[in-house]
């Protein structure tokens, strides 16, 4: 639904007729449709971050990668998709949507999803030659944004 959504309608009433109109479109099978959670969705849309995205003038969503990293001296072909990022005037924001992890503590969750995002940032870095200046996780469920 992230990856569909018209950032310019995020109202509740919005969220749900864009949700109509994907399924009418066959983009979202009944089934995801019944998954959507457009409380959580409109949340996160209103959250300080959420508005950012927004905002943004470029918004790159679920966008897919490949790379050669190296890890304790052995190099490692890396294959990733990047959820979201933004960019703002002085450089990109990274975000990573979850779910779960209502029960951990932003500290856990950093270390649980960190060397992930550390990941994402290197391979935007590299690969679009750009600085990125944030990484959040967006845990969609609790409403957390949690920087990393």
């Amino acid at each position: 639904m992230l990856e569909l959504l018209d950032l310019q309608q995020v109202e509740l009433p919005q969220l749900k007729a864009q949700v109509e109109e994907l399924c009418e479109k066959a983009l979202l099978s009944r089934e995801e449709k019944a998954l959507v959670e457009l409380r959580q969705l409109e949340r996160f849309l209103h959250s300080p971050v959420g508005q950012r995205l927004c905002a943004s003038k470029r918004v790159q969503r679920e966008t897919a990668f490949t790379m050669l990293m190296e890890e304790q001296g052995v190099e490692v072909l890396v294959q990733g998709m990047l959820d979201a990022a933004f960019e703002e005037e002085d450089g990109w924001v990274l975000l990573d949507y979850k779910t779960g992890g209502r029960s951990r503590s932003d500290a856990e969750l950093q270390q649980l999803y960190g060397q992930q995002l550390r990941c994402y940032r290197q391979a935007i870095e590299r690969l679009w030659r750009v600085p990125v200046k944030e990484a959040y996780l967006c845990m969609l469920d609790s409403g957390r944004v949690v920087a990393v």
